[in-house]
């Protein structure tokens, strides 16, 4: 759960990029699914590349 804490600071840091609402989206969603994101996050999976993955699937990006 750390790792996925971690991503969810690193989405949270990315405000100025994405803003503020797709970056709160991104969070619920990391929230929610967090056992998903951890295991893209262990195969290795960039944390943009799983922002993007998140964004697409919420219909945002």
């Amino acid at each position: 759960m750390s790792t996925v804490l971690r991503f969810i600071a690193w989405v949270l840091g990315k405000a100025w990029r994405w803003g503020v609402r797709t970056v709160r989206a991104i969070a619920a969603y990391a929230r929610r699914y967090w056992r998903v994101v951890w295991r893209w996050i262990e195969r290795g999976v960039p944390f943009v590349t799983i922002a993007e993955w998140i964004m697409r699937s919420l219909g945002i990006g």
